[in-house]
Protein backbone atom coordinates (compact mmCIF):
# COMPACT_ATOMS: atom_id res chain seq x y z
CA UNK A 1 0.00 0.00 0.00
CA UNK A 2 1.41 3.14 -1.04
CA UNK A 3 1.28 6.39 2.07
CA UNK A 4 2.42 9.68 2.03
CA UNK A 5 0.82 13.56 2.19
CA UNK A 6 -1.90 15.00 -0.32
CA UNK A 7 -1.85 18.35 -0.62
CA UNK A 8 -5.07 20.13 -2.42
CA UNK A 9 -5.10 23.69 -3.48
CA UNK A 10 -8.79 24.88 -3.17
CA UNK A 11 -8.76 27.66 -5.82
CA UNK A 12 -12.17 29.20 -6.85
CA UNK A 13 -15.67 28.04 -8.14
CA UNK A 14 -17.76 29.47 -10.74
CA UNK A 15 -20.82 29.96 -11.78
CA UNK A 16 -22.81 28.87 -8.39
CA UNK A 17 -26.45 28.86 -8.87
CA UNK A 18 -28.50 30.49 -6.39
CA UNK A 19 -30.27 28.55 -3.81
CA UNK A 20 -31.51 31.26 -1.60
CA UNK A 21 -34.07 33.54 -3.86
CA UNK A 22 -33.68 36.45 -1.17
CA UNK A 23 -30.11 35.69 0.34
CA UNK A 24 -26.58 36.14 -0.90
CA UNK A 25 -24.60 33.12 -1.27
CA UNK A 26 -22.43 32.17 1.49
CA UNK A 27 -20.40 29.04 -0.13
CA UNK A 28 -17.84 26.76 1.44
CA UNK A 29 -16.31 23.29 0.55
CA UNK A 30 -16.55 20.04 2.34
CA UNK A 31 -13.15 18.08 1.02
CA UNK A 32 -13.58 14.78 2.43
CA UNK A 33 -10.39 11.61 1.67
CA UNK A 34 -11.47 8.43 3.01
CA UNK A 35 -12.46 8.94 6.65
CA UNK A 36 -10.70 12.40 7.12
CA UNK A 37 -12.64 15.45 6.23
CA UNK A 38 -11.34 19.54 5.90
CA UNK A 39 -13.59 22.48 5.59
CA UNK A 40 -13.01 25.97 3.97
CA UNK A 41 -13.76 29.32 5.39
CA UNK A 42 -17.43 31.13 4.38
CA UNK A 43 -16.98 32.87 1.16
CA UNK A 44 -18.95 35.13 -0.55
CA UNK A 45 -20.95 35.29 -3.84
CA UNK A 46 -21.28 33.15 -7.20
CA UNK A 47 -17.76 33.38 -7.61
CA UNK A 48 -16.16 32.61 -4.61
CA UNK A 49 -12.44 32.56 -4.41
CA UNK A 50 -10.49 30.62 -1.50
CA UNK A 51 -6.90 29.85 -2.05
CA UNK A 52 -6.47 27.57 0.86
CA UNK A 53 -4.53 24.59 1.16
CA UNK A 54 -5.58 21.95 3.16
CA UNK A 55 -3.64 18.14 4.02
CA UNK A 56 -4.45 14.67 4.39
CA UNK A 57 -2.93 11.53 5.51
CA UNK A 58 -2.47 9.80 2.11
CA UNK A 59 -2.82 6.33 1.55
CA UNK A 60 -3.75 3.94 -1.85
CA UNK A 61 -3.83 0.50 -1.50
CA UNK A 62 -4.09 0.36 -5.55
CA UNK A 63 -6.87 -1.74 -7.25
CA UNK A 64 -10.65 1.02 -7.53
CA UNK A 65 -11.32 1.37 -3.66
CA UNK A 66 -13.74 3.96 -4.15
CA UNK A 67 -13.13 5.15 -0.33
CA UNK A 68 -9.53 6.74 -1.57
CA UNK A 69 -11.43 9.48 -3.67
CA UNK A 70 -11.64 13.20 -3.30
CA UNK A 71 -14.94 14.00 -3.01
CA UNK A 72 -15.80 17.82 -2.79
CA UNK A 73 -19.14 19.66 -1.41
CA UNK A 74 -20.32 22.68 -1.86
CA UNK A 75 -22.31 24.00 0.69
CA UNK A 76 -24.43 27.47 1.36
CA UNK A 77 -23.95 28.31 5.03
CA UNK A 78 -26.51 29.83 6.78
CA UNK A 79 -26.23 31.35 9.88
CA UNK A 80 -30.05 30.66 11.60
CA UNK A 81 -30.83 27.36 9.71
CA UNK A 82 -29.45 24.32 7.77
CA UNK A 83 -26.82 24.59 4.84
CA UNK A 84 -27.82 24.10 1.93
CA UNK A 85 -25.94 21.22 -0.40
CA UNK A 86 -25.01 23.24 -3.42
CA UNK A 87 -23.45 20.12 -5.27
CA UNK A 88 -20.52 17.83 -5.54
CA UNK A 89 -17.77 16.40 -7.99
CA UNK A 90 -15.53 13.38 -6.91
Amino acid sequence: MASGTLEVLLVDAKSIKEKDFLAKMDPYVLIQYGNQERRSSVAKGKKPEWNEKFTFKAAYPGGEDHKYKLIFRIMNHHKHSADDFIGETT
